[in-house]
């Protein structure tokens, strides 16, 4: 045994101190007992609902299979997301929260070598996703038994999403390692991760990247690049072109092109093993040197040796504070400009795209839409989720809670300044999706969609890609949403210790209550039209598909109204509502903070 230990490739990982000492304490945590039990939970409760469905619809054999097929389809896809969403939520803060407690130094100054200390810091957080895909393997085994899904894809399936999640992670440790704070790192990774898969998709659907092979080929030399698009070809949404098709091409071209999940496997594998690389070249270098903020010298030079222009502060400081300053770590230098830039680039580009014909007919347009707010409005969700889980976790690690709480501030005056200034945050990031919006909006009048192209009509009256009114619900229950994402991330925020749980606990807590409140108001819509069109108005992303494409939510939508005003007056009507029961509910949740504030505080300083 003494031989294995000391083993240098043994000390690398299985032995790693840091990776040993994150495994034993998570699996002491009654929390993430709890969390795997839970999703577990979930599950076999689909799994459960999904047989029942199926045996009482015909109680056949083969559509029992197909929903299975189904269910399988559903899940992987959302496995593959979360796998994107979690990975750099756990591993963004392996580095810098050490460097947010003043605790990395002293990891540096360890015998732990920079392998070591990379490696173990991304192999520790990653366990817990891990853990995670591997516990449900038992569960998706289940859809097999019931026929229709073959063993290989769904091991392809789980090794997809795995490498996802090690690339992710990867990536997101070595961004840490070079930038310092939590909300940069993540905020930085969420925006650049989400602009690539959403270009990544829309280029994929051009002619000139299509995949050799004709009309029943509906890849792209893309498709091994991105893991959603890499995914279809597992679940047989998509067929690539066959082998015999590119029988003189190279055996790098056969695989890119004929094999594309391998490929994606691959190449993202590698890609893993070179961020690692990298970042442990420059985990001591990094730090060892002092940064040159080339930018902050020009700006000093120009205002005459003045570093920075006077502020205006607001009239709540601690709204300032949040919004101006310390949500800054979420991206109000060059990352933000990233996203606005990136986005609007990206919407201007996808209607450019319909005007030249590139994007053939309004449905076209109506999907291309509804998955660039459906991404955009994502971004800015995970991003405040992320701000506002750790407002206050940060400052209670950092030791300014404790300041705060002996000055005259009272706690109604503070969490309302924190409140406000996220709100005023999120805002500026919603006009990346709201713009989007507008520009389909303004294109319409400027330029109806022709009846000979769109898919559908209502009477006499053709639909367009997103009307004004839908433009205006859109932002309105947007905002909204994000008003609910800042009151329940910042009350994780002050009932959890730690950054990464409270951040994980906001995240979990929003993704159920969205999917959740997304499929409640379309299974809604379909039976009772007049019941779902509000239900569906009130969650954000059945409202965008709702506004563009109604007759696809439900095909009876239109014919239960008499006029398209009386169907656009329900529908503002219905976000006007919506809008109020988020209000009430920020409220009623604001008020039980206040109340519980100084309780909870003197039991954490116990």
């Amino acid at each position: 045994m003494s031989v294995l230990t000391d083993n240098p490739l043994w000390r690398l990982l299985p032995g790693n101190p840091i990776f040993v000492r994150v495994v034993e304490t998570a699996a002491k945590r009654g929390r993430h007992a709890m969390i795997r039990i839970g999703y577990l939970g979930v599950l076999v409760a689909v799994t459960l609902v999904m047989v029942v469905v199926g045996l009482s619809s015909t109680g056949t054999l083969t559509d029992l299979s197909h929903r299975s097929t189904e269910f399988f389809r559903a899940i992987s896809y959302i496995q593959l997301g979360m796998a994107c969403l979690l990975a750099p939520i756990f591993t963004a803060g392996a580095i810098t929260q050490e460097k947010d407690n003043q605790t990395y130094n002293v990891l540096l100054a360890t015998p732990l070598s920079n392998a070591q200390i990379v490696l173990g810091s991304l192999m520790s957080r990653l366990y817990f996703v891990l853990a995670l895909l591997a516990g449900g393997i038992p569960v998706f085994l289940i859809a097999q038994l019931l026929g229709g899904v073959p063993g290989s894809s769904i091991l392809l399936s789980f090794m997809i999403a795995a490498a996802t999640a090690v690339f992710t992670g990867a990536v997101a440790v070595a961004i840490a390692v070079v930038r310092v704070g939590t909300g940069k790192t993540i905020f930085a990774f969420y925006v650049v991760i989400s602009l690539y898969i959403a270009a990544l998709w829309m280029a994929a659907e051009l002619p000139h990247t299509a995949a050799p092979g004709g009309s029943a080929v509906d890849t792209s030399w893309l498709t091994a690049l991105h893991p959603f698009l890499s995914l279809r070809v597992v679940l047989n949404d998509a067929n690539p072109p066959s082998p015999a098709l590119l029988a003189g091409a190279s055996r790098f071209t056969r695989l890119w092109l004929c094999w594309p999940h391998y490929a994606y496997l691959l190449w993202t594998l590698g890609g893993s093993v070179v961020m690692v690389v990298l970042g442990t070249i420059v985990v001591r270098y990094a730090n060892a040197r002092p940064r040159r903020d080339l930018g902050r010298r020009i700006r000093t030079w120009l205002m005459g040796g003045q570093t920075r222009k006077p502020r205006t502060v607001w009239a709540n400081p601690i709204a300032w504070r949040e919004a101006a300053t310390r949500a800054s770590s979420g991206g109000k230098g060059l990352m933000r400009w990233v996203f606005l830039v990136g986005g609007l680039a990206v919407g201007i580009v996808a209607v450019l795209l319909y005007v030249i014909g590139t994007i053939p007919t309004a449905d076209d347009a109506r999907r291309v839409l509804t998955a660039l707010l459906g991404v955009e409005f994502s971004i800015v969700v995970l991003v405040l989720c992320n701000v506002a889980a750790s407002a206050i976790t940060r400052e209670r690690e950092d030791g300014t809670f404790d300041l705060l709480l002996v000055t005259p501030i009272t706690s109604r005056y503070y969490l309302w300044g924190k409140l406000r200034g996220l709100i005023s945050f999120s805002a500026i990031l919603l006009a990346v999706p709201v713009a989007t919006a507008a520009l389909f909006a303004a294109h319409d009048l400027v330029r109806p969609p022709d009846p000979s192209t769109v898919g559908y009509a209502y009477r006499t009256m053709v639909l367009p890609v997103m009307p004004l009114s839908g433009v205006v619900e859109v932002a309105a229950v947007m905002l909204a949403f994000c008003g609910l994402t800042a009151i329940i991330a910042l009350t994780m925020s002050l009932k959890v210790r730690g950054t990464i749980a409270a951040v994980a606990a906001a995240v979990g807590i929003i993704a159920a209550t969205a999917l959740g409140g997304a499929a409640f108001g379309l299974t809604t819509a379909e039976n009772w039209p007049e019941l779902g069109i509000v239900l569906a108005k009130a969650n954000p992303y059945t409202a965008v598909w709702i506004a563009s494409a109604p007759d696809q939510v439900a095909p009876d939508l239109l014919t239960r109204f008499s006029t398209m005003l009386s169907f656009h007056l329900v529908g503002l009507f219905a976000s006007t509502v919506a809008v109020g029961v988020y209000a009430l509910i920020i409220t009623l949740a604001y008020r039980s903070m206040v109340t519980s504030f100084d309780m909870i505080v003197r039991r954490q300083s116990r």
